[in-house]
């Protein structure tokens, strides 16, 4: 439990960008930090390091459209006028590929002076409840199964209760609501 509370984050725009994060976390980049600002500009990005200026950027359906298309060049364009790069993620690299898209991130990382160990590739299975397993590349889970918006939200209200819970068997203090 206190290994799931760890890994907890906020800001996540989608489970996707949880999945991201978990992935490249547990790979042992864990300096890629959410939500990361880019400097100069007014934007931020999925997970970022600005200390090698590379970004990752989960990309789902919802960046098909014309209208966000537009949007995201002008964002891509002005975090790339910063000297950043951007590597962008789908759901099958994250499920299937996880390898090469890791391979990826080492190779850029190496470009810009980084010398660490070579990223491992995790198991990675959350639990059924997030339901990424099953949510197909053109929707997000909060799209297709109701779940809230925000993954990592709903993932800390998951973890929090269960502690919750923990601490009230463990305590037996809790009453008839525990």
């Amino acid at each position: 439990m206190r290994d799931v509370i760890a890994e907890a984050s906020t800001g996540a725009h989608s489970p996707w960008e949880t999945y991201s994060r978990l992935v490249v976390h547990r790979s042992g980049l864990d300096f890629f930090r959410p939500q990361q600002p880019v400097p100069g500009t007014p934007f931020h990005v999925d997970l970022g390091s600005r200390k090698y200026r590379i970004a990752i950027e989960y990309d789902g359906d919802y960046h098909r459209s014309t209208e966000q298309q537009r949007i995201d060049i002008a964002r891509w364009n002005a975090i790339t006028d910063r000297k950043w790069i951007i590597i962008r993620v789908t759901s099958p690299m994250l499920l299937g590929g996880r390898a090469v898209f890791l391979d990826r991130v080492a190779r850029e990382l190496r470009t810009r002076g980084w010398s660490g160990p070579s990223p491992t590739t995790p198991p990675l299975k959350l639990p059924k409840i997030h339901r990424l397993n099953d949510v197909p590349e053109g929707e997000t889970a909060g799209e297709s199964k109701g779940l809230a918006q925000h993954g990592s939200t709903l993932l800390v209200r998951i973890v929090v209760g269960r502690v919750l819970r923990l601490v009230c068997a463990s305590r037996g203090a809790c009453g008839a609501g525990g």
